[in-house]
């Protein structure tokens, strides 16, 4: 993790359990409230709140994230990371 990664960061957060910490260097976040089924499921509520940014803009600072990837509905492969310890999803990512 570089210095100025950090410096330049405008959102901290991480997992429940503080074992997976991220910085978000983005100068604005968009948000969006999902209420598809798996949003639903994943969340355990009516919904799903997802902010959207760059993967340039995005940097693991502690630990190692587990994954696992399923097809959704429009045949899109989806990548869940999250922390093996708590379970805490950290980010999604939807390939072709």
């Amino acid at each position: 993790m570089s210095a100025s990664f950090d410096q330049t960061s405008h959102y901290l957060g991480g997992c429940q359990c503080g074992n997976i910490r991220y910085a978000i260097s983005a100068d604005s976040i968009v948000a969006y409230c999902f209420h598809c089924l798996d949003c639903q499921a994943k969340s355990n509520s009516a919904f799903g709140i997802s902010v959207w940014f760059s993967t340039s803009q995005f940097k693991i600072m502690q630990g190692q994230l587990a994954q696992y990837t399923f097809t959704l509905d429009s045949g899109e492969e989806k990548l869940c990371a999250f922390c093996p310890d708590c379970g805490s999803r950290i980010y999604n990512t939807v390939t072709d």
